[in-house]
């Protein structure tokens, strides 16, 4: 697995400002290594932009050309293609979401859950969600094969959720979980949590969470380049290095896009909501 970082120095004293106009860029290469992982980490130090892509594509494997580096990083007219796994993130948001539920204890039933799966791929996880709450909406573009679902569960465990195409049928919520890309106006308030995978595309009001973060081994740990997103790389090791593990580990801390929370404080907004319709 090969990890590019890109930064830019401004040469400060005269020897290095006659080092950089000698040579603007330059490669550095490390290996790290634990067990059957092996990464390779290109840090490629430059002057200015743009960045020499054909540089970075000599150090690569011809049959490898996927590559984990930021976002603003453009690979067009290269061989390069960034890894944009999102399938730990989608693991750790169920781990988190039901680990929060589980510590809710018995106020987890007063809480009414909406569900955002518009292609029906997490119904599972849908189903599951019935062992915290009986109040459980699915808003999907694939009311026939959720329907389907429903019945098997009313007729298995005796409870099922409600299934609509329609926003508003199934609003209000107490809380919002989406283990998919927002991509279209959901029934959220500006206070509800929203568990999801990534920023949404579209508007979407609330306390919008995208990341969770687990205690993971301290093996793993010296492996990460401190440059990169620790959530980003981990999810490379999870897909390309198939460490199936990972997807059990229960994260205790989430994030929005720039704030993090503990799975405490989510707690306590929830046992709020909870004990509020409680107490009604």
């Amino acid at each position: 697995m090969t990890i590019v970082t890109i930064k830019t120095e401004k040469p400060s004293s005269l020897p290095e400002k006659i080092a950089f106009w000698l040579h603007p860029f330059r490669l550095e290469t490390e290996i790290r290594q634990a067990e059957d992982i092996r990464l390779r980490i290109i840090r490629y130090i430059q002057r200015h932009p743009p960045v020499r892509l054909d540089l970075i594509e000599k150090q690569m494997n011809a049959e490898e050309p996927v590559i984990l580096c930021e976002k603003g990083l453009s690979l067009k007219d290269s061989s390069l293609k960034r890894f944009e796994g999102l399938k730990l993130n989608t693991c750790l948001l169920k781990n988190f979401v039901q680990e929060v539920l589980k510590e809710l204890g018995e106020y987890s039933r007063e809480l009414t859950i909406s569900f955002y799966d518009p292609m029906a791929e997490h119904a599972d996880f849908a189903g599951e969600l019935l062992a915290y709450t009986s109040n459980v909406k699915v808003i999907t573009e694939q009311p026939r094969y959720y329907e389907n679902e429903s019945d098997k569960l009313l007729e298995e465990k005796g409870t099922s959720f409600i299934v609509s195409n329609s926003c508003s049928r199934i609003a209000p919520c107490d809380l919002l979980v989406a283990p998919v890309r927002i991509k279209r106006p959901l029934p959220t308030a500006p206070a509800t949590p929203v568990f999801t995978i990534s920023k949404p595309l579209v508007s979407t009001p609330g306390w919008v969470l995208t990341r969770y973060y687990p205690d993971f081994p301290e093996k793993w740990k010296k492996l990460l380049p401190l440059e990169m997103d620790l959530l980003y790389v981990l999810s490379g090791l999870y897909e390309l290095y198939d460490r199936e593990e990972a997807a059990q580990w229960i994260p205790k801390v989430c994030a929005t896009e720039g704030e993090r929370y503990s799975i405490e404080t989510v707690r306590k907004r929830l046992l709020s909501a909870a004990d509020a319709k409680r107490t009604k």
